[in-house]
């Protein structure tokens, strides 16, 4: 007989959506740099090394992962991804030299890289069993934002427990990943038509790359691909130089708390623009948006100034994730490789985020904070104009037919 899933359970994967998505946060973030540097000979340009490997092995799963995903089922890649993340946190959690933080990185990277397009594809195939697909981005855009204000608890409460003992909110956060996994692998998957995909061949995958490039895909991923790099790119160093400026390590945590709470207010609200603005214009804001607040953190002196521009911007970037993904979805929502088509546009953020990680090493070891962010956000500005000139003419179009 096959299996037929009742309404009601489909619809538990919703709330189990939720727990998924906060429990795929890395509430430990705020502290991994500073945690990083308590151990002897660990330096602060190897922060960038260790993170860009990570960003490597991230751009060597990232279309694979999608695909494999497309083959052996979103539900059994998302089971994969949640154990990739527990196994970094443990590894974290041991901590020690940069080979340990090198390998937790690897397999932060893996984890996500599982996650990425995967969770979007499954739940996209969920709601629309439910024949609720066409309201994806007011749905998932309420469930996230409410995902953000208990993210936003959780990191402003993880870094108190430093002063018991800098391991214990890495421990704490391996309980989290437990509790990710377990309910992870109680989704219930719905019951859609069975597509046939072949074992994976050169000839085959080439063609869903053709068939992303018929779809006119590809602007649209280069350019929120390049955009989201930059901007974790610029997150990296972002505890280190607030310490620097002289904000304690416990403030930090409640400044990543902060801009959970934007990244709430941005997700509960940002959903109804993709009705009244096309994706040609959103791209437009945002890549002057980023690239001046970057430039704008460099040139702010007062801690108070970039801890809150950081709060903004990052926010920001996380709350808009849904409103991106619905014009995302736009372009493939008839495609059977929705996973593999949208984990390109991971590929393409961890190639990116290779670029911006060592860019912004070499920048701050150069010339420090300030400058270093200044010369960062022009260089991005630079790159993200050429990038939309270029697909401006390619012919991004004003509004998805």
């Amino acid at each position: 007989m096959e299996y037929n899933p009742t309404k009601n359970k489909l619809q538990s994967n919703i709330w189990k959506f939720a727990i998924h998505t906060i429990t795929a946060r890395r509430a430990y973030w705020p502290l991994l740099a500073v945690f990083f540097l308590t151990f002897p000979d660990n330096t602060l340009k190897q922060i960038g090394f260790f993170l860009a490997i990570g960003q490597v092995a991230g751009f060597i799963l990232e279309v694979p992962s999608g695909y494999i995903a497309d083959k052996i089922g979103h539900k059994k890649a998302l089971i994969i991804s949640k154990i990739s993340l527990l196994l970094s946190t443990a590894l974290f959690a041991i901590g020690g030299n940069f080979y340990i933080f090198a390998l937790g990185s690897i397999f932060v990277s893996t984890g996500f890289a599982f996650d990425s397009g995967t969770l979007t594809a499954f739940m996209h195939e969920v709601l629309k069993a439910l024949k609720q697909d066409h309201l994806y981005s007011k749905i998932i855009g309420k469930i996230r934002s409410k995902t953000f204000i208990v993210s936003a608890i959780i990191l402003a409460l993880l870094p108190l427990t430093v002063s018991i003992n800098f391991r214990l909110p890495f421990i704490i956060a391996f309980f989290i990943d437990l509790t990710g996994l377990i309910v992870t692998l109680s989704f219930v998957v719905p019951k859609n038509k069975k597509v046939e995909i072949e074992e994976l061949k050169e000839d085959n995958f080439i063609a869903v790359l053709k068939a992303g490039k018929k779809l006119r895909f590809y602007p649209i991923l280069t350019l929120t691909s390049f955009i989201s790099a930059m901007v974790i790119g610029a997150s990296i160093y972002r505890d280190v130089y607030q310490q620097f400026l002289g904000i304690s390590v416990i403030h930090l945590g409640f400044f990543f708390a902060m801009s959970r709470v934007v990244a709430a207010v941005v997700s509960n609200y940002f959903y109804r623009l993709h009705n009244v603005v096309s994706a040609r214009t959103y791209l437009a804001i945002a890549v002057l948006f980023y690239s001046l607040f970057i430039i704008g953190i460099g040139f702010a002196s007062n801690k108070w100034f970039v801890a809150i521009g950081f709060v903004i911007m990052v926010g920001s970037l996380h709350g808009s994730a849904t409103l991106l993904d619905h014009y995302k979805l736009e372009y493939i929502q008839k495609s059977k490789f929705k996973a593999t088509l949208l984990s390109i546009g991971g590929l393409g953020r961890s190639l990116f985020g290779v670029f911006t990680n060592l860019t912004l090493a070499f920048l701050i070891g150069r010339y420090l904070y300030s400058l270093g962010y200044v010369y960062y956000g022009l260089i991005g500005l630079v790159v993200l104009l050429s990038i939309y000139s270029v697909f401006i003419i390619w012919g991004l179009p004003k509004k998805h037919s």
